[in-house]
């Protein structure tokens, strides 16, 4: 477990360093825990679709359609392609409402549903290129992994971690970034409004 908040980069970078330790060629999920999911088997077939997919250089994201300019969510803005992986040509967080509506008239963006496929050596490398000193300390401790030393060392490391999301280090900057669009219904419960508008 982490041992305090230091935002995706980090904790992303502690669990896929651990995996790859057990496998060099694991395909790895990273989905956020506050979000509903409806549609479950078009969200399976998604997932299915992205880990056929996942390779040793891709980072795939899922991207929603969006259905009105929300400025709470991130948006991610695609290269026209016939296949279901498109290549992403931005990633933007959060816009404010007049460029979330650009967004939405433009019609080639996509909401960041936050969700993750790619294969473990894809995103360390990522790692490696983008957040060298985290990609370091991490696979630094690869012998302590699923030991009785790892919880203390994982304290340490994480003191050294600056607080930085995987969007902003890797994503936003990735040349190897494609996003796959989910037909699942996506609802974002990250604050009360959501949580209201979801009690009936």
């Amino acid at each position: 477990l982490e041992p305090f908040k230091k935002n995706t980069a980090p904790c992303i970078a502690y669990a896929s360093a651990k995996i790859n330790s057990l496998n060099k060629e694991a395909v790895i999920i990273v989905s956020p825990s506050d979000h509903r999911i409806l549609n479950d088997d078009e969200f399976f077939e998604t997932i299915k679709k992205g880990i056929q997919n996942a390779d040793d250089e891709k980072l795939i994201t899922i991207g929603i359609a969006p259905t009105r300019a929300e400025t709470g969510y991130g948006y991610i803005q695609y290269a026209d392609a016939e296949t279901d992986l498109k290549k992403v040509k931005t990633f933007t967080e959060k816009p404010n409402k007049e460029l979330a509506e650009k967004f939405i008239d433009s019609g080639d963006y996509l909401w960041n549903a936050g969700i993750f496929i790619w294969k473990s050596k894809a995103i360390l490398s990522a790692m490696e290129e983008y957040l060298p000193e985290i990609h370091e300390a991490f696979m630094d401790m690869e012998e302590l992994f699923f030991t009785n030393d790892e919880q203390n060392a994982i304290l340490k490391v994480y003191m050294q971690c600056k607080n930085i999301s995987v969007d902003y280090a890797i994503m936003e900057k990735s040349s190897h970034v494609v996003v796959l669009m989910g037909n699942f219904i996506w609802l974002d419960l990250g604050h009360w409004s959501s949580v209201h508008n979801l009690m009936a």
